[in-house]
């Protein structure tokens, strides 16, 4: 019989997926991005991990002149499974955890925001709408760090710890991230080689917090199984 605990489960197993989905369509679009980085536009003739953004991936075209059709394509389709996982995971931990109904409907409305935020970082391609791609980014990294605030807040007396260390842990990278764009003094950092590998850990991390709690929620649901049998 289906239950609200069945339910919750659910939508964190679809945000689960949605990460691996992420993870393979971004390898995919990095292995096609025919090169170029905005300090040497005509080399590397390859993705450079140091030295390009992820957004070089969703580039009509890229630094080379080239046309990024396949790599666009795979990177709209990688944010829009980065959306879809937010958009999941959080309110399916809240249902999973037994949460009040009106928070849960006010983080999945947040989640929402936060979702269509990342959708929409791929869907501005950085060369031809830099205004639009900026904005994106800042309502899905705005919003999930609201997000994760909140879920450490509740989850330290109404949750798992493990939710509560983790989203805490995120918050702090995002801090220290921060930083580097709004303080003076780390600027050049922060617009340079060092903020670039920086930004990729920011969103790994953030795709990992998913993952994670995805993985965390299905052992303790096999473990739960396991029991009743």
């Amino acid at each position: 019989m289906w239950t609200r605990i069945d339910g919750g489960f659910r939508l964190i197993r679809i945000a689960g997926f949605s990460t691996v989905a992420f993870v393979l369509l971004l390898s995919v679009a990095i292995k096609f991005y025919p090169g170029g980085t905005r300090f040497r536009p005509e080399a590397p003739l390859h993705y450079s991990y140091m030295t390009n953004a992820f957004s070089d991936l969703g580039r009509v075209y890229a630094f080379t002149g080239q046309r990024n059709l396949i790599s666009i394509s795979l990177f709209v389709l990688a944010t829009a499974a980065a959306g879809l996982s937010v958009a999941t995971v959080i309110p399916g931990i809240l249902i999973r955890e037994g949460a009040p109904a009106r928070f849960t409907g006010a983080m999945t409305a947040l989640a929402s925001i936060a979702a269509l935020g990342f959708a929409g970082v791929g869907l501005t391609p950085f060369d031809l709408f830099p205004n639009a791609h900026g904005v994106s980014t800042n309502i899905a990294f705005g919003a999930f760090a609201v997000l994760l605030i909140a879920m450490a807040c509740w989850s330290w007396s109404n949750g798992s710890r493990f939710t509560f260390w983790t989203s805490t842990a995120f918050t702090l990278l995002l801090v220290a991230y921060n930083a580097l764009l709004w303080v003076p003094a780390l600027g050049p950092l922060g617009n340079g080689v060092f903020g670039i590998v920086a930004q990729k850990l920011i969103v790994l991390a953030a795709i990992a917090w998913i993952a994670s709690q995805a993985m965390w929620y299905w052992r303790r649901e096999v473990a739960h199984k396991s029991r009743i049998t």
